[in-house]
């Protein structure tokens, strides 16, 4: 069934990106994180309500890890895998958003405003994909 539901998923998502004439990889790096978070995140909240923080801290850094490690293994040991600008520019950013939030943890200023930083690279990718893609009349 997660076969099916998986194969699903990704040719709506690749009908919808054909119907608004853009990049695949850019819908991708958009709607999956959410959709495949959305629901650690609810039982984050949950537990975080009932002071279960460590609970919450483990579901979402358990997830994360496995949605970035194993899948992303799985997906690059068996698909042909040749990025692209838009794949290497998604790569750096991630990997440039990881270096501030790891400078952040060691500085013992990971607050507010210096976490909030760290989406500035995220949408900033997604603007100038739009730009590029002529979805904002650029």
């Amino acid at each position: 069934m997660l076969i099916v539901g998986s194969d699903l998923f990704v040719s709506a998502l690749n009908q919808v990106a054909q119907s608004l004439h853009t990049n695949p990889l850019t819908l991708a790096l958009i709607v999956v994180p959410v959709a495949t978070e959305l629901p650690e995140t609810i039982n984050s909240v949950l537990w975080i309500r009932s002071g279960d923080d460590n609970l919450a801290f483990g579901n979402v850094a358990g997830s994360s890890a496995f949605q970035a490690c194993v899948l992303g293994f799985i997906g690059l040991s068996f698909t042909p895998w040749s990025p692209d600008f838009n794949g290497v520019l998604s790569g750096l950013l991630t990997l440039g958003t990881a270096v501030y939030l790891f400078a952040l943890l060691r500085s013992g200023s990971a607050h507010g405003r210096w976490l909030l930083l760290a989406g500035l690279p995220w949408v900033g990718y997604v603007v100038a994909e739009l730009l590029a893609g002529g979805r904002l009349g650029g």
